[in-house]
């Protein structure tokens, strides 16, 4: 049994910079849980703590429920993997991965039998004669990976692992891996800085920012329930959109006003907020999905041969405007990308707002706006933009903490 648990764990190195804030962290046995942030959000030190690379400051760090303090690096029974594939090129593929067995004066038969087994596992069977001068990026990172798992360590470490490999190598080695990993029953805590990496790869996703502990969550849950705003636009899949807004009551219900569009929330949306009457008059931030967003012609946008196979969009009072910035359609689903006219909200750590601080959304397609209507709005296009009101996400305007009742 080999579960991983922080408890108050904070890192603050010599220079006086504090890596990681009172981090209480728990990860199952046989568990993979993927640390998600941008860089300096603390998640490698962490690796690096669990490793015996780094001190914590203060709390505890136990493994299979042994505290760690004071247990050398060498002692505990962990590998580390990074991005960086650390291979030695004058070594065969099968002298790399059997070297850890080698080095712990292991029988050359079980060295052989097990280099082989995990050759196998990761598609390398037919590569072990050569030297990783000849092999692909994937290759190498494979090998690095069967490295550490030859010994079959209590909890593998992943730090960044797929950063040099293209797109389609990253979700191919991505994929076996995780299929391996569930097979072994490894514990695994792996960082990346790619959300789709991590929803890919995570049994639960840990989303830090700045040292500090935002959201662990199963991976839809991040989208469902984000407990952040940063969570939100940063490791929510599809991404969430953020709108500033203005809730205010229409004398029967709570609203929010998105520039000159009344935005009506519905029964989901009004149960997830905690203090309603306390809103009343108050900017925040509302969290749309893409699937949320709907569009229509508008005067001056498309011309009237475009604007002909574009569905009419029903909505309740004014509506936003927006210009497109870019559309695809890929299958059966459409992507169109609009600026509205309403300001950008900035989120720390999150994308970089556009150079005219207008906010950005994005329409994933759905009939009305997938297909024809995707595919007839051209850059430069003005469009209506209507945003679903009834299962939008309500999150404070200075902390982007959630305002739901349960968040």
């Amino acid at each position: 049994m080999a579960p991983v648990v922080f408890s108050h764990v904070r890192k603050v190195f010599g220079d006086g910079t504090t890596s990681v804030l009172d981090l209480d962290l728990e990860v199952g046995d046989g568990e993979s849980v993927v640390l998600l942030g941008p860089p300096a959000s603390g998640k490698s030190t962490v690796l690096r703590m669990i490793a015996g690379l780094e001190d914590a400051t203060s709390g505890t760090i136990s493994i299979g429920g042994a505290t760690m303090h004071g247990v050398p690096a060498g002692a505990r029974d962990v590998a580390m993997v990074f991005h960086t594939y650390a291979l030695y090129p004058h070594m065969t593929v099968r002298e790399n991965l059997g070297l850890p067995l080698e080095m712990r004066k292991r029988p050359a038969p079980e060295i052989a039998a097990t280099v082989e087994l995990v050759a196998g596992q990761l598609g390398l069977g037919a590569l072990l004669a050569e030297r990783p001068g000849a092999l692909t990026g994937a290759q190498r990172q494979r090998v690095a990976m069967g490295r550490a798992l030859v010994r079959r360590p209590a909890v593998l470490l992943l730090d960044e692992p797929f950063a040099n490999l293209d797109a389609r190598q990253r979700a191919e080695t991505r994929a076996d891996l995780r299929t391996l990993l569930r097979e072994m029953g490894t514990t695994v805590v792996h960082a990346t800085s790619d959300p789709d990496e991590a929803q890919a790869v995570g049994d639960r996703i840990a989303v830090m920012r700045r040292g500090r502990l935002e959201q662990l969550d199963a991976p839809d849950q991040l989208a469902a329930r984000p407990a952040t705003s940063f969570v939100a636009v940063g490791a929510a899949r599809p991404a969430i959109n953020l709108v500033p807004a203005v809730i205010e009551w229409d004398g029967e219900r709570l609203v929010a006003l998105v520039g000159e569009h009344v935005v009506e929330l519905g029964a989901v949306s009004v149960d997830r907020i905690g203090d309603r009457g306390a809103l009343v008059g108050r900017t925040v931030i509302l969290g749309v999905a893409a699937t949320d967003v709907s569009f229509g012609p508008i005067d001056g946008g498309p011309s009237s041969e475009r604007a002909s196979s574009i569905s009419p969009v029903s909505r309740t009072g004014a509506f936003l405007g927006g210009v497109v910035e870019g559309s695809e359609v890929a299958g059966l689903r459409g992507h169109l990308r609009v600026r509205l006219d309403v300001p950008a909200v900035v989120v720390d750590g999150g994308p970089i707002p556009p150079a005219d601080g207008r906010a950005r959304v994005i329409v994933v397609g759905d009939d009305a706006s997938r297909g024809d209507g995707a595919a007839s709005l051209a850059t430069g296009d003005r469009v209506a933009v209507t945003i679903d009101g009834r299962a939008v996400h309500v999150f404070d305007a200075v902390t982007g903490r959630s305002l739901s009742a349960t968040g």
